[in-house]
């Protein structure tokens, strides 16, 4: 299984780091985030990774070029011109990933204990064109799956609930945590825009009848690495 990870954002809330250095290379423990993530997903299993390039793009590109972890082979897809945002971003680099194959996609700010492979079973078994990894936790901005497990809506930050279809039962909130499983077959789904969300492209694909469903992950270990504060406070293993 192929990787795309998204590092192209700007950073803001990791100022003053962001200034000189872009938020993939952030230190965490004492070793760039985009590192610890790399490590973790080579020892599972994925050896093939696409990493967007924008904020500091020249910095990034050369450590990675630079960089020796064994088996690994790292591409970039370039968003110089342009951040495209999370969707967009798999737009651009969707030809990456043209071999009909799911793949990952990951943030390179999220510090997760997941196993891919397993969401890329589940995945596999439910017939889904995309799975996300999604947990119960505190945040304004939710995901609403039906009672058949299928993306209904979502909530936004302002409280407002955006729905796919009328809901005809209960559904469900839950976060979603910056991984998911993608099969090719969901760049059907893609608008004529350049820049989108990757939650709005999901709303997208369920509209349209493909199943996006959710990965329940609140046994894992999970952490947002968006800010010094989290930073701080993880305990890294």
């Amino acid at each position: 299984m192929k990787a795309l990870i998204l590092a192209a954002g700007l950073g803001t809330r990791l100022m003053p780091y962001t200034e000189k250095i872009p938020k993939a290379l952030v230190p965490v423990a004492g070793k760039p985030m985009i590192l610890h993530l790399l490590e973790r997903l080579a020892c599972k299993g994925i050896h093939e990774f696409v990493v967007n390039l924008h904020h500091h793009a020249d910095v990034l590109q050369q450590y990675l070029e630079q960089l020796t972890v064994p088996g690994i082979s790292i591409a970039f897809s370039d968003e110089r011109d342009a951040l495209l945002d999370t969707g967009g971003a798999l737009k651009r680099a969707a030809a990456h990933f043209d071999d009909g194959q799911p793949f990952l996609v990951h943030n390179v700010d999220v510090w997760s204990g997941t196993d891919p492979f397993a969401m890329l079973q589940y995945h596999q078994q439910t017939g889904a064109i995309a799975t996300l990894a999604v947990r119960n936790r505190e945040t304004k901005r939710k995901l609403l799956f039906d009672a058949g497990g299928k993306l209904a809506g979502r909530i936004t930050a302002d409280g407002k609930h955006e729905w796919v279809k009328n809901p005809s039962d209960k559904c469900t909130p839950v976060a979603f945590s910056g991984i998911q499983i993608v099969s090719p077959a969901i760049f059907r789904h893609f608008p004529s825009s350049s820049r989108f969300g990757l939650v709005e492209f999901y709303l997208r694909a369920a509209a349209a009848g493909d199943p996006v469903v959710p990965y329940l992950h609140d046994e894992d270990l999970w952490a947002d690495l968006g800010t010094i504060e989290k930073i701080k406070s993880i305990g890294v293993g």
